[in-house]
């Protein structure tokens, strides 16, 4: 299961080549939360949809070991949804903060809430 999201993932990111090319590849280290809320264009959403399945991939990676968040197909649009309602909740209160240092905070919560 994990393969066919590391295999769609990379065909994306293929896809991504021509709308990024100028500026280079999208970085959840750079990208903010204020970026994620202003997207409107469709390279913009574009990137945003990226950063997402960043998140979801970090998130699914930082805890496979823990069976209740295995990634599989079933769990994959919940994983997506989750991650984006928290996205709009929570981004507009840290407008300047990276996804990766969100993903990783996040991931710190929920490490929390497992134990």
């Amino acid at each position: 299961m994990v393969r066919r999201v590391v295999v769609a993932l990379g065909f994306c990111c293929a896809l991504a080549g021509g709308a990024l090319a100028q500026s280079g590849p999208p970085s959840p280290f750079v990208y903010t939360c204020g970026d994620y809320l202003a997207a409107e264009s469709n390279e913009q959403r574009y990137v945003a949809n990226l950063m997402v399945y960043w998140m979801v991939g970090y998130m699914h990676g930082r805890f496979a070991e823990e069976p209740r968040l295995t990634l599989d197909a079933a769990k994959h649009d919940s994983s997506v949804n989750d991650i984006v309602n928290t996205l709009k909740q929570v981004c507009v209160n840290v407008p300047d903060m990276a996804l990766a240092t969100f993903a990783d905070n996040l991931a710190g919560d929920l490490a929390k809430s497992l134990q």
